[in-house]
């Protein structure tokens, strides 16, 4: 019998952690880890003059809501937005991401989502009170893409914004400029935004980054350093819309869950942006991953390679698996036999079933290793 005085909790919030934190949770020391999505480095050693720069000649005593006007203005300059006002500085793209649901959402409203997708965008739009409703993302010439015929079936009168990720976590999806602007004028006559998710943006193999934001007002940007410049642990990352009121809003959100930005990466951030380390040490990550995803397919065996579809950016693979089995089972026994631990492609949606996700942002050896072991399945 269910007690009457029970403690209140949100019943939209997931039972427990992710499922990709509960695979993790097993690793061993001597576990080649493929799961969690994070650089090889602990914030790379040709940064941390910056961060003592930043910590020694700086107040870090709060700074206003949006984040320090200087820091802002230099993003701003930086990726050519409309001025500090337009964007805000955040505690990392989830908290940002968060910021900018709490802002444009109303409880019964409809989030379009592309699955598979990154785990976190379902619970966080329920947990708000709004409705996730996934749209497919087409396997199409052995790469993954967003296919606007579906997404325009799955949009009603309820439908208050699309998240869009590209390069996609887990995988490495890619929109074109043709397909982006399509999209604007679908949703041209609808009470709708594009919330843009572009973590992995400076990390695309074949276009430099731009923030879809500077496009058109009906963009939010959203977009950290933790992937891009192996800051992790900085929690710093930034929200940027050209509608004023918009971000207004979004300043809103942010102020009631965080107050302000990390005040010490706030200044390190201002310091990295006036460096020529913010381009090279972007361009470096990147011409890194891309060998290392070139480096897994040359030690795959010709069924792996044909089950691993192309990524337009990033560090991650998503496998088909060899037969017709559960991705969870598959992964179970992967770290029990060879002690490797993979992500099931299930954690990602319902259409991630079938597949793996490997995070090859390892040193070039494990890249090697991985590739061996998986082709023994293959």
């Amino acid at each position: 019998m269910k007690a009457k005085n029970t403690i209140p909790r949100n019943r939209f919030l997931p039972e427990g952690i992710s499922l990709l934190r509960q695979l993790n949770a097993k690793a061993l020391p001597t576990t080649l880890n493929l799961g969690l999505g994070k650089p090889e480095e602990d914030m790379p050693v040709v940064l941390r003059p910056l961060m003592q720069v930043a910590l020694s000649e700086s107040s870090l005593e709060y700074t206003e809501n949006a984040g320090d006007l200087k820091t802002r203005e230099a993003l701003s300059g930086r990726f050519k937005l409309n001025g500090a006002a337009s964007l805000l500085l955040t505690h990392g793209a989830q908290e940002g991401l968060m910021a900018a649901l709490l802002a444009t959402l109303n409880h019964g409203d409809e989030v379009l989502l592309p699955d598979p997708g990154f785990l976190a965008y379902a619970p966080m739009v329920r947990m708000l009170g709004a409705k996730p409703v996934s749209y497919t993302l087409k396997l199409v010439q052995n790469a993954y893409h967003h296919d606007l015929t579906l997404i325009k079936s799955k949009i009603t009168s309820r439908t208050r914004a699309i998240i869009l990720s590209s390069p996609g976590n887990p995988t490495g999806c890619d929109l074109e400029e043709a397909e982006f602007s399509a999209l604007l004028k679908l949703i041209k006559t609808k009470k709708m935004i594009i919330l843009s998710d572009e973590v992995y943006g400076m990390l695309h193999f074949k276009k430099p980054y731009f923030p879809l934001a500077t496009l058109s007002d009906r963009v939010i940007s959203v977009n950290s350093f933790s992937k891009s410049h192996a800051l992790t642990g900085w929690r710093i990352g930034f929200v940027a819309t050209c509608d004023q009121a918009l971000a207004r809003s979004c300043l809103v959100a942010h102020q009631y869950i965080a107050t302000c930005a990390s005040v010490p990466a706030q200044r390190f951030l201002e310091q990295l942006l006036k460096s020529p380390l913010f381009e090279s040490v972007a361009m470096d990550y990147k011409s890194r991953y891309q060998n290392k995803l070139s480096l897994f397919r040359e030690h795959s065996s010709p069924k792996l390679r044909e089950k691993t579809p192309l990524v337009s950016g990033g560090f991650y693979l998503f496998p088909k698996l060899p037969k017709k089995q559960s991705s969870v089972q598959f992964c179970e026994e992967l770290l029990r036999k060879e002690n490797v631990l993979a992500v099931p492609g299930v954690a990602f949606g319902k259409n991630g079933e079938g597949s793996i996700r490997l995070s090859l942002a390892l040193p070039d050896e494990q890249v090697i290793k991985a590739a061996q072991v998986l082709s023994k399945y293959y």
